[in-house]
C-alpha cells in the first residue's frame, strides 16, 4: 500500500479535507486489504450520520467516494463525489422540511 512520503504527495489529501470542511462533510480514509489481509489501497468515504436513506451500508453510515491503490489518486477521485454528497444531504434536509410543513399545515 502506497502512502505519500512528502508534502507534495499529500496535497490531494489536504485539498480533499479542505473541500470537505467547506461543505461540512466528514470524510474517512480506510486502508483496503486483500483476501489474505495484506494492504491493497485506500477507500475514502463521506460520513452521513443522521441520513440513513443516503448510507450505502447498513453497518456504516457512509457513502463511498473513491477507492485506489495509492492515497493521492483516491483523494483526487473523491473530489467530485464529495460535492454530490453535500447536494444529497441538502436534498434530504429539504424533503424533511417539506414533510414537517405538510404535517404542520394539516394539524
Amino acid at each position: 500500500m502506497d502512502t505519500p512520503n512528502d508534502w507534495e504527495e499529500w496535497a490531494p489529501a489536504i485539498a480533499l479535507l479542505r473541500e470537505a470542511q467547506e461543505r461540512f462533510v466528514d470524510v474517512v480514509f480506510a486502508p483496503d486489504v486483500d483476501s489474505e489481509g495484506e494492504p491493497n489501497g485506500w477507500t475514502i468515504s463521506a460520513l452521513v450520520l443522521g441520513f440513513p436513506e443516503l448510507q450505502q451500508d447498513d453497518y456504516f453510515p457512509a457513502i463511498r467516494l473513491s477507492s485506489a491503490f495509492d492515497l493521492p489518486t483516491a483523494c483526487v477521485a473523491a473530489m467530485k463525489p464529495l460535492a454530490e454528497v453535500r447536494d444529497q444531504i441538502n436534498a434530504s434536509l429539504e424533503r424533511e422540511e417539506e414533510k414537517k410543513r405538510r404535517r404542520a399545515s394539516t394539524e
